[in-house]
């Protein structure tokens, strides 16, 4: 990107309200998080405050929002028990409405997770979905400290709350 004549500012797309279409409907309350990979490896590897969250999400009737790239990056770096990762895919309450939703990485939100990616010498491609599936649904990003930093840097219109 550098040296591009009409380059925008490093995640003004990514991070500008609206972006992307927001699927939060107006007036509805979203009780929901953005999992960031060391979020989801971080319950893997038997976590209590993230096994909190699972539980919590579950009966307050929230939603735990997963990029597939998150999820795809946390399986592969085999946390002590994948099967709690597999088993977030696959939570659903007994009203049959979904606890967890995988996003995929959209085609249309390439250039939003370029733009974070070229921010930040060294971001990777998950983090860079994470923030912009939590830019566009409203909804903060758990993360590990070092993650949460950078995003706060590179995206600050996206709420991160960094992992104990």
């Amino acid at each position: 990107m550098a040296g591009l004549s009409n380059e925008k500012p490093v995640g003004s797309r990514a991070m500008a309200p609206g972006a992307g279409g927001s699927r939060c409907r107006a007036g509805a309350v979203r009780l929901a998080r953005v999992l960031h990979t060391s979020a989801l490896a971080t319950y893997a590897n038997g976590s209590f405050f993230m096994g909190t969250v699972v539980a919590l999400t579950a009966t307050q009737g929230a939603q735990l929002i997963i990029p597939a790239t998150c999820l795809i990056s946390a399986w592969a770096g085999r946390p002590r028990d994948s099967g709690l990762i597999e088993y977030l895919t696959r939570l659903a309450r007994q009203d049959g409405s979904s606890v967890t939703e995988v996003v995929p990485l959209r085609a249309d939100a390439w250039l939003d997770v370029a733009y974070l990616m070229s921010a930040a010498s060294g971001m990777d491609l998950a983090s860079a979905h994470a923030a912009v599936v939590a830019a566009d649904r409203h909804v903060p990003v758990i993360a590990d400290a070092t993650t949460a930093a950078v995003l706060t840097v590179v995206a600050p219109a996206v709420t991160v709350e960094a992992l104990p």
